[in-house]
């Protein structure tokens, strides 16, 4: 088990390493990037929803009786395609796909589904960048996955996950986590839009009303913005983030919350990364 600290894995390093995942395949590495906004969703930030990707998912599934085993159960595959999953299990994933790309060409290529045939038409191409391919048509990562699957590995003091929603980390967080200024702010901090449609986490402290906040939000971002304390609404202060981006656009009011356990100074030993 390796400890992780916020110095040693921040989260702009988790952002460059869904943009370079290496995937160990029979023909040696093949690399993909996972950058774009999914969510289950429709709509949400400009997401076009998971209907395509669950429909090559339920299509794997039936390529093979021993696909969903080599996904490592059905959680692993759901999450891929619903815009959850880690960075080790896209991985591993995107390798079942490489590994059972001609049976399901052979099924598919003919489909009267667009989406399967469109999945088997990209498989069917012998090149290098099949699955970099593959991966930027059918697999993304929604607010949640990225806020959960970084601060997973760390000690949570709520037990949330890349399953949960703005809106319970804001009600499980306790009451005295929530920051009353800027200068409070540390490496880790969720930031939790207001109307609970949008969850992202800081990158950098709040230096001179300034802080780096990285989120997947219309696409998987790092940003610097300026941000304003205003009033004291409910659980927490109200913060308002100037010029916006990614899914905070359409709420720029937020919260900001510490969300693991024994932090010093935005220093926290953790847990290695889930495969």
């Amino acid at each position: 088990m390796v400890a992780v600290t916020f110095d040693s894995y921040p989260p702009w390093q988790q952002i460059d390493d869904y943009a370079n995942i290496a995937v160990t395949t029979t023909a040696g590495t093949l690399t993909a990037a996972v950058t774009e906004y999914r969510c289950l969703k429709k709509f949400a930030h400009g997401a076009r929803g998971c209907d395509d990707a669950l429909s090559v998912k339920d299509a794997l599934l039936q390529t093979h009786k021993e696909v969903l085993k080599a996904f490592g159960g059905g959680q692993n595959i759901v999450d891929i395609f619903t815009g959850k999953a880690s960075v080790a299990t896209i991985a591993r994933g995107l390798g079942v796909v490489f590994e059972y790309r001609r049976p399901f060409v052979e099924k598919y290529i003919k489909s009267p589904d667009p989406n399967r045939r469109k999945a088997a038409e990209i498989l069917a191409a012998p090149s290098t960048d099949v699955l970099a391919r593959f991966a930027y048509a059918f697999i993304g990562l929604d607010c949640n996955g990225f806020v959960g699957n970084y601060l997973r590995q760390f000690p949570s003091l709520a037990g949330l996950t890349e399953q949960h929603a703005p809106s319970q980390w804001y009600k499980s967080l306790p009451a005295a986590n929530f920051r009353k200024n800027v200068a409070e702010f540390e490496v880790g901090d969720v930031v939790i839009a207001s109307n609970f449609a949008h969850i992202g986490v800081v990158d950098s402290p709040g230096h001179y009303n300034q802080v780096d906040i990285a989120q997947s939000g219309g696409k998987i971002m790092y940003s610097s913005h300026k941000i304003t304390k205003g009033s004291v609404k409910d659980r927490g202060t109200l913060f308002t983030i100037d010029k916006p981006s990614g899914g905070f656009a359409g709420c720029p009011t937020v919260y900001v919350a510490r969300a693991v356990s024994n932090t010093a100074h935005g220093h926290v030993a953790g847990y290695e990364a889930r495969g």
